[in-house]
């Protein structure tokens, strides 16, 4: 406790006892010492007060920091959102255009089976009117074998099939037999060139555009016919040639009557004497 004014009397009189004055030194000295200590404890205690002051200072930094970490954290999870939203629209979307395109593809496959179908019904139609038109030209050439095939023979004709059947037979195997008479037209008569007054037979091939397999289907009847001792020549004929079958006609010495116009008849009726 602190020292008054009325204590000093007893003070004196402490002191004046020898005894009691080293006794009241240490309490003075001790006195002092727990007054520095209090000191330093109350210095102890403002630097605490310091720190736990920037400490809060600080919380309170990390708790604004935190807040604005949570804000952006809250945006960016709506941004997200939003994204996710947006992408879930495109994946509809896509699929949508997936549909449609699928739509597309069984429609455009369709299509092509329609179109496929046609185009095989016109191959089919163009092949029995080619068929239609050959058979017309055949019989138009027999009618008028005399005005297509006289420029070239005397007294031309047509030769029926059955006329050289059984010489066939004699001569050819069955099959063989068959496929000389398949011969579209048979004309008969005397060449207008040459020395020769024997008869000959052209077999002829009828088509409204000769090509290529009508040449080498004459060449290789009327060489079955000549094998069985008919006099063929082998002969296509139509209302147009094509080039290829005209290049075919000349290596294979088949006479060519485009329009009744002929082609390579000399080199067809060398075959006779080969």
């Amino acid at each position: 406790m602190p020292i008054t004014e009325q204590d000093f009397p007893d003070l004196i009189r402490l002191l004046s006892q020898e005894d009691r004055l080293e006794e009241v030194r240490r309490l003075i000295l001790g006195e002092r010492a727990v007054t520095a200590r209090l000191d330093r404890i109350e210095e102890a205690q403002r630097r605490t007060a310091e720190e736990l002051a920037g400490l809060a200072a600080q919380v309170r930094a990390l708790a604004e920091a935190q807040r604005r970490t949570e804000e952006r954290l809250d945006a960016l999870a709506e941004a997200q959102r939003r994204t996710e939203e947006r992408l879930d629209a495109l994946a509809e979307a896509q699929k949508r255009t997936e549909e449609r395109l699928d739509a597309l593809a069984e429609a455009q496959r369709r299509t092509e089976e329609q179109v496929r179908a046609l185009a095989e019904a016109e191959r089919r139609t163009a092949d029995r009117v080619g068929r239609m038109l050959g058979t017309f030209l055949e019989i138009k050439y027999e009618r008028r074998a005399a005005a297509y095939f006289g420029t070239i023979l005397k007294r031309a004709h047509v030769l029926e099939p059955r006329e050289v059947e059984e010489q066939l037979e004699i001569h050819l195997s069955p099959p063989d037999v068959r496929e000389a008479l398949f011969v579209d037209l048979l004309v008969k008569g005397e060449p207008r060139k040459g020395p020769a007054k024997r008869e000959i037979v052209l077999a002829v091939e009828v088509s409204s555009v000769v090509d290529r397999s009508d040449v080498a289907r004459a060449a290789r009847r009327a060489a079955l016919l000549r094998r069985a001792g008919v006099p063929a020549v082998p002969a296509a004929a139509g209302e147009a040639v094509t080039a290829d079958a005209e290049e075919e006609a000349a290596a294979a010495k088949v006479a060519i009557f485009r329009d009744g116009a002929p082609l390579f008849l000399d080199e067809a009726l060398a075959v006779l004497s080969a």
